[in-house]
C-alpha cells in the first residue's frame, strides 16, 4: 500500500554526509519545527539544495529520525553575509 505523502514547505538548516549513500539534513518546518532527516544521496540533491532556501519537503516521520522522500526548491536567495549569516546559525 503506497500512499502520496504532502508537500510541506520548510528550510534547510544544515547537511551533513551520513552514510556513503546517505545524507543527514536538519530542516525547519511550520509542522514539525526542527527536524533530523535522513534522505538517499544523488547527484541532484547534493548539489541543488542549500541552506536557507525556501524548500517544498516530502517527510516520512518516524520517532528518532525522520526519512525525506523529496525536497525541491521554490525559492532560490542568495547566500547570506555578514550579521544575517550570524543570525541563521541562531537556528
Amino acid at each position: 500500500m503506497s500512499t502520496t505523502l504532502p508537500f510541506t514547505p520548510g528550510y534547510l538548516l544544515h547537511s551533513s554526509a551520513l552514510l556513503e549513500t546517505k545524507l543527514r539534513r536538519i530542516v525547519l518546518t511550520p509542522t514539525h519545527g526542527i527536524l533530523i532527516a535522513v534522505q538517499r544521496k544523488t547527484i541532484k540533491n547534493t548539489q541543488s539544495l542549500q541552506p536557507f532556501n525556501l524548500l517544498s519537503l516530502q517527510i516520512r516521520p518516524r520517532p528518532g529520525l525522520a526519512t525525506l522522500q523529496r525536497a525541491e526548491t521554490q525559492r532560490i536567495l542568495p547566500p547570506l553575509s555578514g550579521k544575517s549569516l550570524w543570525a541563521g546559525l541562531y537556528l
